[in-house]
């Protein structure tokens, strides 16, 4: 006796993922997603056919070694997470967010093997001198990268040949305003140089060198007459006020510091939104 089926047999769901589709009769679409952080390794349906086989193989959900991340947030693993990291790895992970915001990062799991796998986090891309050096089992803080200039962040994961762990698994998302060191650089309102959005409160901070001052200069500055830029001067809101700018009054003009740091802070209402500003500081 031969039984006859009029539909494919439960293609099953990848660990790691979710299945959408629960029609397995011939010529039925079965698609497939991944949890935060994971690949699908195959991103076209199966289908059911008429001899009742499911066309190709269920495809996996796979934690990648490095990859380009565009958007405001997003998940960072391991490769193979939550099983130990394979030996010898190079993985690098550019992080892509909104101009004019800075990306934060979260760690959830953190396990490697201490000094000789480790995880390097860097805003410009040079790794030898990297933001941070992270090792070992302490879940790490949360980590902020500026990002003003290039608007990226860069994480590099290396491995040696022999001891492995769970690895880790990272969350990320875009926030506004940054904390900036050096003798020059440029500060954008958020999405930069397309429209803010409404309810921002973003704080920026400057800090050059001891004894130095700071130049502030609006090469582009158009805002809304009921949003805000604030500028102090110092290490705070608490400092010397050096002015509030609306509408377009900073554009072309420059603020100075007698320290060498300056706080500022942009609000942004419910209302209308505009351009934004274009600051470069020296």
């Amino acid at each position: 006796l031969q039984l006859q089926s009029d539909h494919c047999v439960d293609p099953g769901i990848p660990v790691n993922g979710q299945r959408h589709g629960n029609d397995f009769y011939v010529g039925a679409l079965v698609r497939f997603s991944c949890d935060a952080g994971y690949s699908l390794s195959d991103p076209e349906p199966l289908e059911c056919e008429p001899n009742f086989q499911w066309c190709r193989p269920l495809p996996s959900c796979d934690a990648l070694c490095g990859g380009y991340i565009q958007g405001n947030t997003g998940t960072i693993l391991s490769p193979g997470f939550p099983d130990f990291y394979p030996h010898n790895l190079n993985c690098t992970w550019m992080i892509e967010s909104s101009h004019g915001k800075g990306v934060q990062f979260t760690f959830h799991t953190f396990h490697l093997e201490s000094p000789h796998d480790h995880l390097l986090v860097t805003e410009n891309g040079s790794f030898p001198e990297p933001l941070w050096r992270l090792t070992g089992s302490t879940l790490p803080p949360t980590l902020s990268a500026g990002l003003y200039g290039n608007y990226t962040a860069q994480i590099r994961f290396l491995t040696d040949f022999s001891v492995s762990y769970e690895g880790f698994n990272i969350t990320f998302s875009a926030e506004c305003g940054s904390s900036v060191t050096g003798m020059q650089g440029v500060l954008l309102s958020p999405n930069y140089p397309g429209y803010y959005g409404n309810h921002h409160e973003c704080i920026y901070s400057i800090q050059t060198q001891p004894g130095k001052g700071i130049q502030l200069r609006a090469r582009d500055f158009r805002l809304e007459d009921d949003d805000m830029l604030k500028v102090f001067d110092g290490s705070s809101n608490q400092a010397r006020l050096l002015g509030v700018f609306s509408g377009s009054e900073l554009q072309d003009n420059t603020l100075n510091s007698t320290s060498s740091s300056m706080w500022l802070e942009f609000i942004s209402n419910a209302e209308n939104t505009s351009k934004g500003f274009q600051l470069h500081f020296t």
